[in-house]
């Protein structure tokens, strides 16, 4: 599941306002509106609930993301008010975000485009077949022998702020945190200059003059 690669250790405090305690958590969950990805819980059977992380190119499986549970009573989930649910994804120095579950109809991109890259959108990769010439210049070697051997270099103008893809060598990407690299968090209508050469599109989220792309291969 290639979106999930954008989430590997969360613990997520999720935010709904309901007029009474209920026990029923079915919906999609975001720490905002407008984001492409978020949480999306779904009764299954027998008083349990599905708990899949999300993007545009669809979810985890039920069970596949976090086990199926009952939520209430399993120690891997806290329910601090009727307003608040935490789910426990990792232990090793948790972060908190806060989310809202969407009261209405809702999708994972409101306002993003899905599609394929096309033409100049592609990444180009690069040409270095030896492990040696591709570390000499920074670069990161991936090898599966049988399978697969590429470099993938990075830019020299990584993460610096950008409107579209002209201003950097590579592509103009939206993080999905809407952050710089040190955390600082972007000025409206701006993204960043993208990490490295990589040549694996897929899930990402391509930025020019104020539109979002996220590029899908599913």
């Amino acid at each position: 599941m290639k979106t999930t690669r954008l989430l590997i250790c969360l613990i997520a405090l999720f935010v709904v306002t309901r007029e009474s305690w209920a026990t029923d958590y079915t919906g999609i969950w975001k720490d905002k509106c407008s984001n492409y990805y978020g949480i999306q819980i779904k009764y299954i059977e027998k008083e349990l609930y599905s708990v899949s992380f999300c993007g545009l190119d669809g979810c985890f499986k039920p069970g596949e993301w976090t086990p199926n549970s009952r939520i209430e009573g399993d120690p891997e989930y806290k329910i601090i008010s009727p307003t608040e649910l935490g789910i426990k994804k990792c232990t090793d120095d948790p972060t908190w975000i806060v989310a809202e579950k969407e009261t209405t109809e809702s999708h994972f991109a409101p306002g993003v485009i899905d599609r394929k890259p096309i033409g100049a959108e592609k990444n180009k990769g690069n040409h270095i077949k030896s492990k040696k010439k591709c570390l000499n210049k920074g670069g990161t070697w991936f090898e599966e022998k049988g399978y697969y051997a590429y470099c993938v270099l990075p830019y020299a103008d990584a993460g610096k702020p950008c409107k579209n893809s002209k201003d950097c060598i590579g592509h103009c990407i939206m993080p999905l945190d809407k952050k710089m690299l040190d955390g600082t968090p972007l000025k409206e209508g701006y993204g960043i200059c993208q990490l490295n050469d990589s040549t694996d599109d897929c899930g990402r989220p391509h930025f020019e003059n104020g539109e979002i792309i996220y590029f899908n291969y599913d």
